[in-house]
């Protein structure tokens, strides 16, 4: 407020007033930080934490403290983030500016585990299973391989791990190496990553139990069977098996001249892998005895026929006549 008075010689004095307003309509000014790139936190796809410097000033209000969103300290999700900043002074002018943040996502390599070292017997399925873990948030897809491992041994893209071993792979031992690779299409470092490890199947033994081949002549009955043995190990004999040997063959006392199988089985083992190998019966040929009977008839002008009985009996016999099949009559 202004207030004026004006005062004559007489000392008589009038006065009025009136007031100046001076009004502030500049505004602030108001400096943003740079744009900002950050690597995601580990195994996250948010970058915690993140901080950054805005200052602004104002020619009437001095420093100004400036408002922005997300403000500092934040938690930025992976991508590109803009923040928005102003500063206003007392008048209610403002000014504002913006900048970026961005978040690489970061793949972490995943971790693997596998079944750990392994005795198994040969020519029985086996099987286990690899699993892994992703720190990675999101998880990522997760895919299996097999690097190295012996014949036949196969790993599904799932972890599953399975072998048969073969009758030439018992006895011995067998390094299995596995690898599972992640995916992460958006990571700024790598797509996808691999972790490898490995574990030891050590086969059992292969026991192989042979029926031994044997023949006899035709009409006797069977021999008695036997086996042979090849693969004890460390002074082994027959008397580590579980269970009675034990043999078949479909031949009986009638079976004709040919070959039969020998079938064995019947045992089993906590240490060896048995594979049974079938052995041959061979019956042979023999001299059947043949009776002739009825050689002494009275004549009565009719036909005459000699019978004959066979040891063993039921032998087919054909009886001829002076070279003829037809019975004389005289």
């Amino acid at each position: 407020t202004v207030l004026c008075t004006a005062t004559d010689t007489s000392s008589n004095a009038a006065s009025c007033s009136f007031t100046v307003t001076v009004r502030d309509t500049i505004p602030p000014s108001i400096n943003c930080s740079t744009n900002l790139v950050f690597a995601s936190d580990p195994g996250r796809c948010t970058r915690s934490n993140v901080t950054y410097a805005v200052t602004a000033s104002d020619l009437c209000d001095g420093s100004l403290a400036p408002t922005c969103n997300p403000p500092s300290g934040s938690t930025f999700g992976k991508g590109v983030t803009t923040v928005l900043c102003t500063a206003t002074d007392t008048s209610s002018n403002a000014a504002s500016c913006s900048f970026t943040v961005t978040v690489n996502e970061v793949n972490l390599a995943p971790v693997l585990n596998l079944p750990g070292n392994t005795n198994i017997m040969a020519l029985a399925p086996w099987s286990g299973q690899a699993t892994a873990t992703d720190a990675d948030l999101p998880a990522n897809g997760l895919s299996f391989g097999l690097v190295s491992g012996p014949d036949g041994l196969t790993v599904t893209t799932n972890g599953l791990i399975t072998w048969t071993p073969g009758i030439n792979q018992g006895n011995s031992t067998n390094l299995v190496q596995v690898r599972v690779t992640d995916s992460s299409p958006l990571a700024v470092n790598a797509t996808s990553l691999s972790t490898t490890g490995s574990f030891t199947i050590v086969v059992g033994p292969v026991l192989i139990i042979t029926a031994n081949d044997t023949n006899r002549i035709f009409g006797a009955p069977n021999p008695a069977f036997s086996a042979s043995y090849n693969g004890f190990v460390n002074g082994d004999g027959p008397g580590v098996l579980q269970g009675t040997l034990t043999f078949s063959t479909p031949a009986t006392t009638a079976s004709p001249v040919g070959v039969y199988l020998i079938g064995v089985s019947g045992v089993t083992s906590t240490k060896y892998g048995i594979t049974f190998v079938n052995g041959q019966l061979t019956i042979t040929k023999t001299n059947a005895p043949v009776v002739l009977g009825d050689l002494a008839w009275v004549y009565d002008g009719s036909g005459k026929s000699a019978s004959a009985t066979t040891v063993p009996a039921g032998l087919p016999v054909v009886l001829t006549y002076n070279g003829n099949v037809a019975a004389p009559t005289n």
